[in-house]
């Protein structure tokens, strides 16, 4: 299934906001960028199912390559709080910020952050 990702305009670096209604199979949120990384700053996970959800860098087949948060257990309508990383939390140069989840069921991720 298809993630559809949109982003707001900022100051600096990136906010976006990524929905999704079967990420079981891993989607990417945000491209890689040659010779950067991407710096996650907050984030911001809503579920409408009974479903865990893990943040990575890259895809794996099936799912995220590297888990860097996760996999989050959600109760069916849950929203986990606001997860802000100081120092932010750096993905590995040149890999993309990805997701997955445990099955089918409507996602929100909200992710906030700099490419450096």
């Amino acid at each position: 299934m298809a993630i559809s990702v949109g982003s707001r305009t900022v100051k600096s670096g990136f906010l976006i906001n990524a929905t999704s209604a079967d990420a079981s199979a891993g989607e990417t949120m945000l491209s890689a960028v040659a010779s950067k990384a991407i710096k996650i700053r907050a984030l911001i996970i809503n579920s409408a199912a009974a479903i865990t959800i893990t943040i990575g860098e890259d895809l794996a087949s099936p799912g995220v390559g590297t888990v860097l948060v996760g996999p989050i257990a959600m109760a069916a309508n849950s929203t986990t709080g606001q997860m802000v990383f100081n120092p932010p939390l750096e993905l590995t140069e040149a890999t993309a910020l990805t997701c997955d989840a445990s099955g089918a069921g409507v996602i929100c991720i909200i992710a906030q952050g700099v490419i450096e």
